[in-house]
C-alpha cells in the first residue's frame, strides 16, 4: 500500500515556500489519501467477498494493477444479478455515476450490473471465458480492458 499525500487549499494555488505563513494560517488542509494496491491485496480483498465461482469479474484498472502496468485504488467488478442482489441485500450502497452506471459500493469495491460503458457490451460470460485467472480470482483480460 502507497499513501499519497494530497492537499487543497483555499484558493487552489500551490503552498510551497516559507514567505507563504499567512497565506498556510488562512488555508484549510484536507488530507486524503490515495490507497494503491498491490496485487496481493486486491485478490485478498476480492476473495474477502466469498463470491460463488463464475459470478462476477474483476475489471477496470485491477488487470493492468495484476500485470505491473499501473496501479489500482479501487476494485470493479461485473457481477451476475444474483451477486448484485445480495450485495445490496448486504447493505452496499448504490452510487450514481451516469444513467447508465449504477453501481453498487462498499469499501473499495464497485459491483456493476452491466458492462455499458461504450459501444462494446460483453457479457459476464463471454469475459469470464476469456478471463486471466489469478490465485482463484478472475481478472479481465487485457484485450478485453482494452475493447
Amino acid at each position: 500500500m502507497i499513501l499519497i499525500p494530497v492537499y487543497a487549499t483555499g484558493n487552489s494555488r500551490p503552498v510551497c515556500s516559507a514567505k507563504h505563513k499567512r497565506f498556510i494560517a488562512e488555508t484549510l488542509w484536507l488530507f486524503c489519501y490515495y490507497y494503491l494496491m498491490t496485487l496481493a491485496e486486491i485478490v485478498a480483498k476480492v476473495k474477502t467477498l466469498d463470491l460463488p465461482e463464475n459470478s462476477y469479474i474483476v475489471f477496470g484498472s485491477c488487470p493492468l494493477a495484476a500485470v505491473g502496468l499501473r496501479e489500482a485504488n479501487d476494485v470493479d467488478m461485473l457481477v451476475d444479478e444474483v451477486v448484485f442482489k445480495d450485495l445490496r441485500r448486504r447493505g452496499w450502497q448504490i452510487l450514481q455515476k451516469g444513467p447508465k452506471d449504477n453501481p453498487l459500493v462498499y469499501d473499495v469495491f464497485e459491483a456493476h450490473p452491466n458492462w455499458d460503458f461504450s459501444q462494446y457490451k460483453p457479457t459476464l460470460k463471454h469475459l469470464l471465458a476469456t478471463a486471466d485467472i489469478i490465485e482463484g480470482v478472475p481478472f479481465a483480460s487485457l484485450a478485453e480492458v482494452r475493447k
